[in-house]
């Protein structure tokens, strides 16, 4: 396993970087958004990497940071999703924008995402779901916290972020425990509803 390469960079074309190391130049795949982020041809490059072997091609495809290249394996691992779309989606978007979009259940941010279609996106949303989980930050603010909570109780995801939404008023400040109590008084107001 190649986890990484570091040398002079000597070349960088559409989609893919040249660097010599000890006297042997390896083509890197890239998304093409890190094209640009990249130092000058001459200078000392480094990538995180990912090897991979398949229809008796192998191609080393790298990244800026570990997290990105540890992301595009976990897109590999959904099925539909090939090098060519995990590279799209780290293209067009962060990986905090894709574990968002994942964690809000936003299939239409993938969706933006030239080749991600809406079969693809919802199978991202379901196969990564709970391997993006634990990557979202700690604090992330009273109406996530809050939105944790209801979860924890039961709530759906979806009927938790929209509970939380209405009792913050459209707002993203407050405290925990009003946010909190709020929305838990708006969801069981619907549940006495459809009794």
């Amino acid at each position: 396993m190649i986890t990484f390469v570091r040398g002079r960079l000597v070349q960088v074309n559409t989609g893919a970087a040249v660097i010599e190391v000890g006297g042997i130049g390896y083509r890197v795949i890239i998304p093409l958004s890190l094209a640009p982020l990249l130092p000058q041809t001459g200078e000392e490059c480094r990538l995180h990497t990912h090897y991979m072997v398949r229809d008796e091609r192998a191609e080393l495809y790298g990244f800026k940071s570990e997290k990105e290249r540890d992301l595009f394996v976990l897109l590999l691992g959904v099925s539909g999703v090939g090098p060519k779309a995990a590279l799209a989606l780290l293209a067009c978007l962060s990986p905090a924008e894709i574990e968002r979009a994942v964690f809000e259940e936003n299939a239409a941010v993938l969706q933006m995402v030239p080749g991600i279609g809406k079969k693809t996106a919802q199978r991202l949303l379901l196969e990564l779901k709970d391997k993006l989980e634990y990557r979202q930050p700690r604090d992330r603010g009273p109406l996530s916290d809050a939105a944790e909570a209801l979860i924890s109780l039961g709530y759906r995801r979806d009927e938790a972020l929209e509970a939380v939404k209405r009792a913050a008023g459209g707002g993203d400040a407050g405290d925990l425990e009003a946010i909190l109590r709020s929305a838990l008084g708006l969801l069981l107001k619907r549940e006495d509803r459809k009794k």
